[in-house]
């Protein structure tokens, strides 16, 4: 599988609200960070940023569940 395809997997697996969340805490536009998750190209620190969170607020969504 592509590092694309598993971002989008990762976006597709976000809580509502999400996006919003990982944009204050990156300090990206909403617009990046949804573009970053539907597999368009961006710088790749930003890239970084974006999954970093991601998965953080998937693991701490998972566990209050």
């Amino acid at each position: 599988m592509k590092t694309t395809e598993k971002i989008i997997l990762l976006g597709k697996e976000l809580p509502l609200g999400a996006k919003k969340l990982i944009s204050k805490k990156t300090g990206l536009t909403e617009k990046t960070v949804a573009n970053i998750l539907k597999g368009s190209p961006a710088r790749m620190d930003n890239v970084l940023k974006v999954v970093k969170v991601a998965k953080n607020i998937i693991e701490n969504f998972n566990k209050e569940i």
